[in-house]
């Protein structure tokens, strides 16, 4: 079985303290071979994930939480990845 964590905050979140370097080596005490760091409303922690990911034999994807003040929601079509009924709806 493969192992993911696609929803990750980092010490460049407001509501996480772990740095980069922290979260990669749990994911990898954790056998996690995909992670997505997705930082409240910015991207600061991309360069040093991208930098650090290879050396924990980690694929890393880039993501970010973003703060939305509506209530309309914007459908991802999950269909090219997975189940065909499957669809993840984020408010925008």
């Amino acid at each position: 079985m493969i192992k993911y964590d696609l929803h990750v905050h980092s010490n460049y979140s407001s509501d996480a303290s772990q740095s980069i370097e922290e979260i990669f080596q749990r994911a990898r005490k954790g056998k996690i071979k995909y992670l997505s760091i997705c930082d409240h409303d910015n991207i600061d922690s991309i360069p040093e994930a991208y930098k650090i990911a290879p050396q924990y034999k980690i694929v890393y994807i880039p993501g970010v939480e973003l703060s939305c003040s509506t209530d309309d929601f914007y459908t991802i079509d999950t269909n090219k990845y997975w189940d065909s009924h499957i669809r993840i709806e984020y408010p925008i």
